[in-house]
């Protein structure tokens, strides 16, 4: 048989099949169910029944909006490849179509002619008709859905570590960042932590409210965020109070205190919210990983210590670093 006559025969073949179960599935005399599978706002499709080779025999137009596919290009060719993609979890279903004859509400991620993925929710039946039978799925898109939720998702995560005044990290993320930093020490990649407190900050508060000493507090995260570097990190740690852990890609303990100190210099000046000028001040404490600190416990209530030996100097910016001779 020549190529010509043996895609005929495919045709005829498959356009046999497609009849016979259209015929079986919808009854000529009635056609009501015809209408109602066609005229679904839901995707519906029905197949063959083979395990790995299954075929379309039947989509309605919201099976065409859903994948993109047109009946006419994808009756009686295979899903696999076209719409479907084979794993486990389509095994899976199909297991359930021969042992238990249905599934419901199966999540599943199937192929758009365009070959974006799509993420959709599937409900299955198989059926018999007369000396028939074929597998009838519900389709539909949940992708905007699975977007949205990805995005809340997201959202929460940052939520859990970020503060919600000043949207810079929190204590919680700060710690976990020491941690990995100080397994990381094992490897020697040197970093320094600094605890920072607002000096005159509770007399601003006291005198002009906290809905000043909020925006005091949002003006000097933005102003400590915008003067670090990439491999830096801000947080606050509580109150009044913001943390630095600093990864230099050039480290020695000297030009780490010497980088913060002008950071200071350029961040604390005059803060002006319409005609209220303001100033406030900065005491700072630091540490670095060399000095041989045991775990984020030790090495944060050292740079505690040191930041009120700073503040006890009662200069306006005040710092106290690594000990003489580190």
């Amino acid at each position: 048989m020549d190529k010509g006559l043996h895609a005929a025969h495919d045709d005829l073949a498959r356009t046999t099949v497609v009849e016979r179960v259209k015929a079986a599935t919808f009854p000529a005399e009635e056609g009501m169910a015809d209408a109602l599978f066609h005229l679904s706002p839901a995707a519906q499709v029905l197949t063959t029944i083979d395990p790995l080779q299954s075929r379309y025999l039947l989509v309605n137009a919201a099976y065409e909006t859903l994948t993109g596919f047109q009946p006419n290009v994808i009756l009686g060719t295979e899903i696999l490849g076209r719409v479907a993609i084979g794993d486990e979890a389509r095994h899976r279903r199909l297991h359930l179509l021969e042992t238990v004859g249905q599934y419901q509400a199966e999540l599943a991620v199937i192929r758009h002619a365009s070959g974006r993925p799509l993420n959709v929710m599937i409900s299955a039946r198989r059926f018999r008709f007369g000396g028939e039978t074929a597998d009838f799925e519900v389709l539909t898109d949940i992708s905007d859905r699975m977007a949205l939720q990805s995005r809340e998702i997201e959202a929460l995560r940052r939520a859990a570590k970020t503060d919600p005044l000043t949207g810079v990290c929190n204590r919680g993320e700060l710690e976990r960042r020491l941690d990995d930093c100080l397994s990381l020490e094992a490897r020697g990649i040197p970093f320094s932590v600094a605890l920072l407190d607002l000096n005159g900050f509770k007399r601003i508060n006291d005198v002009h409210g906290h809905l000043v000493g909020d925006q005091i507090l949002r003006d000097c995260a933005r102003r400590l965020q915008s003067s670090l570097g990439p491999d830096d990190f801000l947080a606050r740690f509580g109150g009044d109070e913001f943390a630095f852990l600093l990864r230099p890609r050039s480290w020695r303990p000297e030009q780490v205190e010497a980088r913060l100190a002008s950071m200071l210099e350029r961040s604390f000046r005059l803060f002006q919210m319409g005609e209220l000028v303001l100033e406030i001040g900065a005491s700072l404490g630091i540490c670095h990983s060399d000095e041989g600190f045991s775990s984020r416990h030790d090495l944060l209530s050292a740079a505690d210590q040191r930041m009120y030996a700073a503040k006890a100097t009662g200069r306006r910016i005040a710092i106290c670093g690594s000990p003489p001779g580190l």
